[in-house]
C-alpha cells in the first residue's frame, strides 16, 4: 500500500487484515526511513564507536550493536499489535547505508515517546529533524488516538535539543535515569499531535 502526505511518500509493506502496520518505509526529500536488517550492524557499530560521539543506548561493543539491531528487527514483528517503531535512516544519495535511526515507542502507552540519532558526519544538516518528522507524521496519520508525545534528552546534547525544538517539543521538566554509564540527567520534553502536524 502506498500514499503521499506533504511531499513524503509512505509505503506499508505488510498490513494485517485489520489494517495494522507491520512493516513500512518512508521517503522524505532527502531520507529513506526503513526497517532495520542484519546488514546494518556494521553501520550502527561505526556510529557507536565514532571518537567523541556518545551513543547513549550502546557501549561501543559489537555485541551491543548486534543486540540493538536484533531488538529493532524483533519489534517490527511485534504481536498482536505493533507498538514500537525503531527504524534505520538512509540518505537518498547513499542508498543502503544506515546513517542513524528514528524511533517512536510505546504507541499504546499513556504517552508514547520518540528517539533519534544521526552519524556525526551528517549532523547539522537537518537530517534528524526531517527523518523524525517523517516517522511522526506517518504514525500520527495511522493512529489518531495518539495525542501527547514525550522525549528525553541529555542536557549536554545540544544538537538533540535543537532537533526537539524544531519538532515542536517544549521543555517540561528534568529527571535522572539509570543508563549504561550510570545515573544520568535528562531534560523532559513534550508535544501534542496538533503542534506536530501544524509544522508540516
Amino acid at each position: 500500500m502506498y500514499f503521499m502526505h506533504d511531499n513524503m511518500r509512505y509505503y506499508n509493506w505488510i498490513v494485517t487484515p485489520s489494517c495494522e502496520i507491520i512493516m513500512a518505509m518512508i521517503e522524505t526529500k532527502r531520507c529513506r526511513i526503513r526497517e532495520f536488517t542484519h546488514k546494518d550492524v556494521d553501520d550502527i557499530h561505526d556510529i557507536a564507536t565514532t571518537p567523541g560521539f556518545v551513543f547513549y543506548s550502546l557501549d561501543g561493543s559489537e555485541e551491543k550493536s548486534r543486540e540493538f539491531i536484533e531488538r529493532a528487527i524483533a519489534l517490527a514483528h511485534e504481536k498482536p499489535r505493533r507498538t514500537h517503531f525503531k527504524m534505520a535512516v538512509e540518505c537518498q544519495t547513499q542508498p543502503g547505508r544506515c546513517i542513524g535511526y528514528v524511533a517512536f515507542d510505546a504507541l499504546d502507552g499513556i504517552q508514547p515517546d520518540i528517539g533519534y540519532l544521526v552519524h556525526p558526519k551528517w549532523q547539522g544538516k537537518g537530517i534528524a529533524t526531517e527523518a523524525m518528522r517523517g516517522l511522526m507524521v506517518y504514525l500520527l496519520a495511522q493512529r489518531p488516538d495518539i495525542l501527547d508525545i514525550g522525549l528525553t534528552v541529555h542536557p549536554d546534547n545540544i544538537a538533540s535539543r535543537r532537533v526537539a525544538e524544531k519538532l515542536s517539543f517544549r521543555e517540561v521538566g528534568h529527571k535522572s535515569f539509570e543508563t549504561l554509564r550510570g545515573v544520568e540527567p535528562r531534560i523532559i520534553y513534550e508535544t501534542h499531535r496538533r503542534r506536530v502536524l501544524s509544522c508540516n
